[in-house]
C-alpha cells in the first residue's frame, strides 16, 4: 500500500489539489473495502434467494455425508450466544467496575467471533451460519464495537436478511429451521442460555475449529479412497495432494477445495 505522498506524486502534476485529495479518499476508501471484503458489503449476498437456495441444499448435503461426523452443536451454540449476552440484566445488583469489566468482556467476546470463526467451521449451516454474518455485519458496522451485538439487534439483522422467522412458535432448539421458515427470536434466546460463560468463548470456539477441521479430515479421507480405488493417479501425486490438503487444513486458511488442490499436484 502507497503512502499518501507516493500516491499523489504518481498523479498528473497539473491536477488540481482538491481532485487530488478526492482521488487519495477514494484509493483509500477502495484499500479498506478490499482489506474487510471477507466481512463487508453483506446486504446483496444475505437477502438473494441464491444465498438462501445454498443454505438449504449444503444443509441437506451435510446432513448426508456428515450426520454422524464430528460435530458440537453444543459448542457452536455456546461461541455465539457469548455475543448475545446482555449486560443491562446486571445492572440492578453489580457495581458499576463490575458492569464495565463484563462490557469489556462481552465486547471481547464479539472480536473473537468475528475474527475467528468462518462460515465452513459451523457444522450447523442453515441454523448459525446466518446468525454468525448478522454479528459480523453488526460488529463492521458500529466499527469494531462489540456491544452494539445482542438479541434485538442481531435480530432486526436477520430480519433485514430474510432469514428471521415471521411466527415464532414452539420451535425445538435442536432444529430451528427446520421447515425452513427461518430462526425464530426464541432460538437466539436459547443460544444467550446454552452459553455457561462468555469468559470461556475461546475455548467454545477452539472446540468448534477442531470439530470443523476433523470434518474436514473425514472428506479428505473419502477423496483419498476415491483416489486410490480408481488406480488411476499416481501414489506420489496423492501423497503430495494428502501434504497439501493437511497443510490447508491445519493453517485454517478455509475449507480447501480438493479437486482444486489435486489439479495443483499435477
Amino acid at each position: 500500500m502507497s503512502t499518501k505522498a507516493e500516491f499523489l506524486g504518481s498523479l498528473p502534476p497539473d491536477m488540481e489539489a482538491g481532485q487530488a485529495a478526492k482521488r487519495w479518499k477514494r484509493q483509500q476508501a477502495g484499500q479498506q473495502a478490499k482489506q474487510g471484503a471477507q466481512w463487508r458489503d453483506f446486504d446483496a449476498l444475505l437477502t438473494s434467494r441464491a444465498f438462501q437456495e445454498y443454505l438449504s441444499e449444503h444443509d441437506l448435503e451435510l446432513r448426508r455425508r456428515w450426520g454422524g461426523s464430528p460435530s458440537d452443536l453444543g459448542a457452536e451454540q455456546s461461541a455465539l450466544g457469548a455475543t448475545l449476552y446482555p449486560v443491562l440484566v446486571l445492572s440492578d445488583c453489580a457495581t458499576p467496575e463490575a458492569l464495565q469489566t463484563f462490557l469489556e468482556t462481552k465486547r471481547r467476546a464479539v472480536e473473537a467471533v468475528v475474527r475467528r470463526l468462518r462460515p465452513w467451521h459451523l457444522h450447523s449451516q442453515v441454523n448459525h451460519v446466518p446468525i454468525l454474518m448478522a454479528i459480523a455485519a453488526l460488529y463492521q458496522r458500529n466499527r469494531g464495537d462489540g456491544s452494539s451485538v445482542d438479541i434485538v439487534t442481531v435480530a432486526s439483522e436477520l430480519r433485514r436478511m430474510g432469514a428471521l422467522c415471521v411466527a415464532d412458535n414452539d420451535w425445538p432448539s435442536t432444529d430451528p429451521r427446520g421447515d425452513g421458515l427461518g430462526i425464530p427470536t426464541s432460538y437466539l434466546v436459547a443460544l444467550v442460555e446454552a452459553c455457561p460463560s462468555a469468559w470461556n468463548v475461546h475455548a467454545y470456539i477452539d472446540a468448534v475449529i477442531e470439530t470443523a477441521q476433523l470434518r474436514m479430515l473425514l472428506r479428505l479421507s473419502e477423496q483419498l479412497h476415491d483416489l486410490s480405488a480408481a488406480n488411476q493417479t499416481p501414489p506420489s501425486q496423492i501423497v503430495n495432494f494428502l501434504r497439501k490438503a493437511a497443510d490447508a487444513i491445519e493453517q485454517g486458511k478455509g475449507a480447501p477445495d480438493f479437486d482444486a488442490l489435486l489439479e495443483t499436484t499435477k
